[in-house]
């Protein structure tokens, strides 16, 4: 399987760019991964409401894209297994960044901003590159 980022475009009023996407290499199926694929459908659902053209960056409002969106700008075509070290690097780093934002939050005594964080950390938590392997496929 091949990790890739796509552009979904949903009833042709809605573009979301940036998309984490398996593929397979031998029969070209692909799936979105579970680890985003609700947050996709949340995303839908609340835009299905605007009457106009969206056009959204996935990676702009899920962690998990976005990290995998550098990992994927940093580093050249892989199989998909050899992502799991990187990919923990660079979720890891994140969550650490996060985690001083939280602090800096709790210290200022934000609770909008403490909760945003959280919520950030969360898409995190659910994306490990692990799960992410054991979720494919085979």
């Amino acid at each position: 399987m091949n990790l890739e980022l796509r552009t979904l475009v949903y009833g042709r009023k809605m573009e979301i760019r940036h998309v984490p996407v398996l593929t397979c290499l031998s029969c070209t199926e692909s799936e979105v991964p579970m680890q985003v694929a609700d947050d996709i459908k949340k995303l839908i659902k609340k835009s299905d409401k605007e009457a106009e053209i969206k056009q959204i960056s996935f990676a702009e409002i899920h962690e998990w894209a976005d990290v995998i969106r550098q990992v994927l700008m940093n580093t050249e075509d892989q199989e998909l297994e050899e992502w799991e070290q990187p990919l923990e690097e660079a979720r890891q780093e994140r969550i650490n960044l996060l985690l001083d934002l939280y602090r800096y939050a709790s210290d200022s005594g934000d609770t909008r901003w403490m909760n945003e964080v959280e919520s950030r950390l969360k898409q995190l938590s659910m994306a490990a590159p692990d799960l992410l392997l054991s979720n494919i496929k085979r």
